[in-house]
């Protein structure tokens, strides 16, 4: 199994034996989540998403409640997607 550690300083990826990465580090999986039910899911390449106000409305026909969440994982080539980070939507 390889290991991945970021490199200090910069935003790239290098593995813990010295080779370079293959593949994009800019690839991202956004999933807006109500509760329990994913209402939306995106793949963005690049540190940039966008979520429009019709599709929030879509989203959530009854408004946006406490259980929206925004979660967000990065694509690591050799690993698959990391650890999704979440956060409350409020709309």
């Amino acid at each position: 199994m390889k290991m991945w550690r970021v490199v200090s300083g910069e935003w790239r990826v290098k593995r813990w034996d010295g080779v370079e990465p293959t593949g994009d580090a800019s690839r991202f999986r956004v999933r807006v989540i109500d509760g329990a039910t994913e209402t939306r899911a995106l793949e963005v390449e690049g540190a940039v998403a966008t979520y429009l106000a019709s599709d929030v409305v879509a989203d959530f026909p009854g408004g946006v409640g406490e259980a929206a969440r925004i979660a967000v994982a990065q694509w690591g080539e050799g690993y698959g997607w990391g650890t999704e980070a979440t956060v409350r939507l409020i709309a």
